[in-house]
């Protein structure tokens, strides 16, 4: 039998108790200290709570993607001119149907020669390279009246625009060369390839260059805000 003996007892409730208290008067001092902390400015609030835990990584975030970013999604690769607006400048290549009758009989499709000639029997080449397509009926009717003064009629329309190789460089997502035609727009052919690099593209400073020099710079916002784009007409081997 083991006798215990009272006054080790009240000596071991002493220490527990002595403990507890030192454990209650340490943790009010570390908070008394953050207190003081906060109060002077040496300390956030937010600092002494406890921290977020971290969330995983998902791989998934999304970045975020300029003004105009779904501007080339094909569309304009459908939607094209065909050559035939008044505005368009006749060049070299160009497929023309000219009609006469009256004092002289023709009707065929004549090509602008390399020298912007086309040829009229018992007229002659008559130059109509850089002539508007709206001027090119009555262009004609003057060359012929210089040999038939009276009694001729013309009728002439654009049946085709010349072909052309547009190079499309720069951060572009497929560079390359695409073939259109001269009145195709420029978003046609930043459309064929793909649509300006989100990333390293810039939609604002755009050149397109002949011959090594700039001849016209397109910014795509004055496009999207305000409908307003230059028409460039391009001819073979031209760069975007």
């Amino acid at each position: 039998m083991v006798i215990i003996n009272k006054s080790i007892i009240s000596h071991l409730f002493l220490l527990v108790l002595l403990s507890s208290f030192s454990t209650i008067i340490l943790a009010q001092q570390a908070v008394s200290q953050d207190l003081a902390n906060i109060l002077s400015g040496r300390q956030a609030p937010s600092e002494i709570k406890a921290q977020p835990q971290p969330q995983p990584q998902t791989g998934t975030e999304q970045k975020s993607l300029p003004f105009g970013n779904n501007l080339f999604q094909g569309r304009f690769i459908t939607e094209r001119e065909n050559g035939l607006n008044p505005g368009y400048t006749i060049q070299e290549g160009d497929h023309i149907n000219v009609k006469i009758w009256g004092a002289a009989k023709f009707n065929d499709t004549v090509t602008v020669d390399g020298q912007g000639n086309v040829f009229i029997p018992e007229v002659g080449p008559i130059h109509v390279a850089g002539i508007t397509n709206a001027r090119l009926n009555n262009f004609i009717r003057e060359a012929l009246s210089k040999v038939y003064t009276q009694n001729v009629n013309v009728y002439t329309n654009l049946a085709s625009a010349t072909p052309v190789i547009v190079f499309v460089t720069g951060f572009v997502k497929h560079p390359g060369s695409y073939a259109g035609v001269a009145s195709d727009s420029v978003l046609y052919f930043l459309d064929r390839a793909g649509g300006v690099d989100h990333e390293r593209g810039s939609f604002i400073n755009i050149s397109l260059l002949r011959n090594g020099k700039e001849i016209d710079s397109i910014n795509l916002y004055d496009f999207l805000l305000n409908g307003t784009i230059p028409k460039p007409q391009f001819i073979d081997g031209d760069t975007i």
